[in-house]
């Protein structure tokens, strides 16, 4: 039954966004065909500018406010099925969510400001739609944002590792892994000062276990182990480093664009050698399935039991 309703919760989101999409000036087309890759943060488009294609503020608003619910967890939305009222914007990783994509995309502001780049409510425009599309991992883009320097090209490689929340479409890391992550971190450190303290470790008032911890640092671990493998067997088959780590880094987080010249915003991975693709291939799988569901089908114990 909350499959049905988790599903229900899909089909009227996507239906919403096609709607918004259809009245902002897009096609019937386009809009369902966008509406589905917003809400499934999938972020392919009709055109091979993406939401560039449009230069519509409306539209690229639109495509916020969708891509940031599809990276909300979902079962935050079923009390709203049910008429009651739901702690959407008072849950913990959406708001840690909301806080990491507009701090960034404020940085991003700023320096496409000072640096002269754009306009300021250009410079707006521009660094909200990308930071939440790479964020999000949906992948779409309404500017070629390598061209605003190493520092935004920098930020945005991290970016790609961030994700939404658990529950969502999003790929990625996750936030409440790094949420997660930086509780160990204050409890490492508070350790370091007070050896013979006694800590209670909790995450919005839910005590974290050993087991949750273990396997928040097993899939980081395996992330990264990943990421780096797949680099350099990207590097082994002729690629140059950026690209390398660029495609390893966005197929793993299933987000699209990458950097560089070659995966860039406006470029793609037609001219990638078939070894390359099968790796990328792989990594893709890998990250979509969150690594060890496929990671356990090739174990011989799971096919013993």
């Amino acid at each position: 039954r909350i499959l049905h309703r988790l599903l229900l919760v899909y089909l009227i989101m996507s239906a919403a966004c096609a709607i918004s999409y259809w009245f902002a000036g897009m096609t019937v087309f386009d809009a369902i065909n966008h509406a589905m890759t917003t809400v499934s943060t999938g972020g392919f488009s009709t055109h091979d500018k993406s939401i560039a294609y449009f230069d519509s503020s409306a539209i690229e608003l639109i495509g916020v406010a969708f891509m940031l619910f599809a990276a909300m967890p979902f079962m935050l939305f079923l009390p709203l099925m049910l008429g009651r009222r739901s702690g959407l914007f008072s849950d913990g990783q959406v708001q840690s969510m909301i806080a990491v994509y507009f701090s960034i995309a404020t940085v991003l502001t700023i320096w496409l400001i000072f640096t002269g780049q754009l306009e300021s409510l250009d410079a707006v425009r521009d660094a909200i739609f990308n930071v939440v599309s790479i964020g999000t991992t949906t992948g779409f883009v309404s500017s070629d944002y390598t061209t605003w320097g190493s520092f935004a090209a920098m930020v945005f490689f991290f970016l790609t590792f961030v994700g939404g929340c658990s529950g969502s479409t999003s790929g990625g890391i996750k936030i409440f892994r790094f949420k997660i992550a930086a509780v160990m971190f204050r409890e490492t450190l508070q350790r370091l000062l007070h050896p013979n303290a006694v800590f209670s470790r909790s995450m919005q008032a839910r005590p974290l276990s050993d087991e949750i911890v273990a396997s928040v640092m097993a899939f980081s671990l395996a992330f990264a182990t990943i990421v780096g493998i797949a680099a350099t067997l990207l590097a082994a088959a002729g690629n140059d480093v950026v690209t390398s780590f660029s495609a390893a880094a966005t197929t793993m987080a299933n987000v699209g664009p990458g950097i560089g010249e070659v995966i860039g915003p406006t470029g793609n991975f037609a001219s990638l050698s078939a070894q390359s693709k099968w790796v990328l291939c792989a990594t893709m799988l890998l990250g979509r399935l969150e690594i060890f569901t496929l990671l356990l089908l090739l174990t011989p114990t799971f096919w013993r039991d």
